[in-house]
This record gives C-alpha cells, sequence and structure tokens, in this order.
C-alpha cells in the first residue's frame, strides 16, 4: 500500500503523501518540533538534529514505498512547508500497526490532530486488511490521548511499574 494523492483534512488543512516531501522542508519542521520535545522533557537533548530528520524521512519514505507504512505531511493551503505529520508504520506486521503523529507547537490545541489522525486512520482501514491501529502514549500526554479518544481509540494497555507509555487502540469498523 503506498500513499500516492493528498487527503483532504479540513478548511485549509491537507495532506500530502511524504514520499512527495523535500527533505529540507522535513527538516525544518523535524528541528522545530523535536526542539520544544527537547524542552518540555519528551526527548533528550541532541536527539533533534538535521541528521536525524534526513534519516527519519528516509526511513518513513522506504518502508512506505515497501508497503509497510504510511506517512502523510500535514499542510495548508497559502503556507509553505509542511507543519506536522502521520505516520503509520507496521501495516504488514503480525500485530496492529502503530500511528504516530506530530505538530509544531504553535498548531496544537486546533483540533487539527484529531482530524489529521481521523483522516489517516480512515485511509488505512481502506486500503488495508488491518484490523486494528495502536497509539503508543505517554503517561502524562493528556492532548494525545484526546486525539486518540476521538479518533475511537480505547485504551488496552495502562503503563505498570516505571513504564512511561500506555498502549490506545481503534478497531476497524
Amino acid at each position: 500500500m503506498t500513499a500516492s494523492g493528498n487527503l483532504p483534512v479540513s478548511g485549509d488543512v491537507y495532506l500530502v503523501p511524504l514520499t512527495r516531501c523535500d527533505s529540507r522542508d522535513y527538516a525544518r519542521f523535524y528541528l522545530a518540533t523535536h526542539s520544544s520535545l527537547v524542552g518540555s522533557g519528551q526527548a533528550q537533548p541532541g536527539q533533534a538534529r538535521e541528521l536525524d530528520a534526513s534519516t527519519r524521512l528516509s526511513w518513513i519514505q522506504s518502508d512506505v514505498m515497501a508497503g509497510d507504512a504510511l506517512g502523510y505531511a500535514i499542510r495548508r493551503k497559502g503556507r509553505a512547508g509542511l507543519f506536522g505529520e502521520v505516520v503509520v508504520s507496521g501495516l504488514r506486521g503480525p500485530s496492529d500497526p502503530e500511528i504516530e503523529y506530530s505538530l509544531e507547537p504553535t498548531e496544537r490545541g486546533k483540533g487539527i490532530a484529531t482530524e489529521s489522525v481521523g483522516a489517516v486512520i480512515q485511509q488505512v482501514f481502506q486500503t488495508s486488511d488491518v484490523e486494528g491501529v495502536v497509539f503508543e502514549i505517554g503517561t502524562g500526554n493528556d492532548p494525545s490521548k484526546k486525539v486518540a479518544k476521538s479518533s475511537g481509540a480505547r485504551p488496552v494497555r495502562a503503563a505498570t511499574g516505571g513504564e512511561r507509555f500506555e498502549t490506545w487502540r481503534v478497531a476497524r469498523g
């Protein structure tokens, strides 16, 4: 399965396959997003580097071309560059694929993640035979829990002991 066309989200927001994304544009987004994660304690200093961005984009594009992932850049009409991404990986694996997403800090809290994630999950169910999609969400990440819940996901595994993530799952149908 490969993402070949744009997906409308709402208003002036739309999704573009990451296979058509410019590496410099992606690096700018990645550095802006992951630098904010370092400041919030969700990533370690040094993790957000241009090399990391290039490696990540290449990995996503390769997995998409192999049919094991879907990846989209979130864009807005009239604005240069991307300001978010939604990636589903593990489409050909033995278990449910995992969805991940991120937005630049200035775009958070506007419902864009909820709408973008919903559009990509719908695309996954329309173009594959997977039975569910999972979210791995940090225990204190209430905004992501809200996105997952709005997408129809329910918690299926709580973080225990020293774990930092809990699992949510949205099922087909």
